[in-house]
């Protein structure tokens, strides 16, 4: 078994470092992106019971939506098979234990520090997003509901 050269050493630390940042990054944008598709099965609701058209709808909840454990067990799967390729890829496919801890690290700390922030911004553009989503489907479909409307005050 021979020794790694510093220089190598050294790529691995970066890289652990690097790919701790970039996951956590991936995983943001992807927590960020199931929130806003399951917040898009309340727009039927939210175009068909309105006053109007251009209110805004109700408030979108993307930090209570918890994930579920299969979502977890595969983001850690998939982590594990991101570090298994970086070792791979660093330091010829030997798993290294401080490589572990520092991607871990790096995760934990670029989530807790940097995402905040960063998962406000996206849900600022998602709320924006979503919001000219449900005004669209309010004025496409404002003449349906007019028709409806009228239709049920004669019948009355």
């Amino acid at each position: 078994m021979s020794g790694f050269s510093y220089s190598e050493i050294l790529f691995s630390v970066c890289s652990a470092i690097i790919y701790g940042f970039v996951f956590s990054f991936f995983c943001c944008i992807v927590d960020n992106i199931l929130c806003f598709a399951k917040n898009l099965l309340t727009i039927p609701r939210m175009v068909a019971s309105y006053e109007i058209i251009w209110r805004k709808p109700g408030y979108l909840n993307f930090k209570t939506i918890k994930n579920g454990r299969v979502y977890i067990i595969l983001r850690i799967f998939l982590f594990a098979i991101g570090f298994m390729l970086l070792s791979y890829l660093a330091l010829d496919g030997q798993v290294r234990l401080y490589m572990l801890a520092l991607s871990s690290a790096s995760y934990l700390v670029s989530k807790i520090a940097f995402f905040g922030f960063f998962e406000g911004i996206l849900f600022w553009i998602f709320d924006k997003l979503f919001l000219f989503f449900v005004i669209f489907l309010r004025f496409t479909s404002f003449p349906f509901k007019f028709i409806v409307d009228k239709y049920a005050q004669n019948k009355k």
